[in-house]
């Protein structure tokens, strides 16, 4: 996958920050797409998001991101490798085994998840309120926010659970059931 900003990086950075990991700019170009990769949990805000992006990358067995920009600062690319498990698939358009490689490298998904019962309950109210808010489960369980967040981490990080749309106008899907 390609992403690219033609208005390029902020003048303050340099190449050899993004092969470090750590990038920090005076200033902000593009904030959308900040905001955007925020929302799909690519990056955290802050200028943590490049040290996320290696670290999933890496996590998940992915080529290293790729990121460029030209001396006089006009664009800025960045290049997200295809896994080579999915290689396969192009290549001998074999979707079965590609697929079971891909649970083998990821870990079997037919295990059952342990959940706590408060993260049982969660999900049971956020799939009768899909506009639940955080804090609306804090005051229902009586915990605090941090640990609210720690049970939605999780969820999310199971698959269970995922954010449509933004922190404060959007809602909750429920990706996989839970017993």
């Amino acid at each position: 996958m390609y992403i690219s900003n033609p208005g390029g990086p902020d003048r303050s950075l340099k190449p050899e920050d993004f092969a470090k990991g750590f990038v920090r700019p005076r200033q902000y170009r593009n904030r959308r797409i900040g905001d955007f990769f925020k929302e799909l949990e690519i990056t955290e805000g802050k200028s943590t998001g490049i040290p996320t992006i290696k670290r999933t990358m890496e996590h998940n067995g992915s080529p290293e991101a790729r990121f460029e920009f030209d001396d006089s600062y006009s664009w800025f690319m960045v290049t997200l490798p295809i896994h080579p498990v999915f290689l396969s698939v192009i290549e001998d358009d074999t979707v079965n085994d590609t697929l079971s490689g891909l649970n083998d490298t990821l870990g079997d998904t037919k295990e059952e998840i342990q959940l706590t019962e408060r993260q049982k309950d969660i999900v049971y109210l956020i799939d009768k309120n899909d506009r639940i808010t955080i804090d609306e489960l804090k005051y229902h369980f009586k915990v605090s926010r941090p640990t609210i967040t720690r049970d939605i981490a999780v969820l999310k990080r199971q698959g269970i659970l995922i954010r449509v749309k933004g922190r404060k106008t959007g809602s909750w899907l429920i990706a996989k059931k839970v017993k």
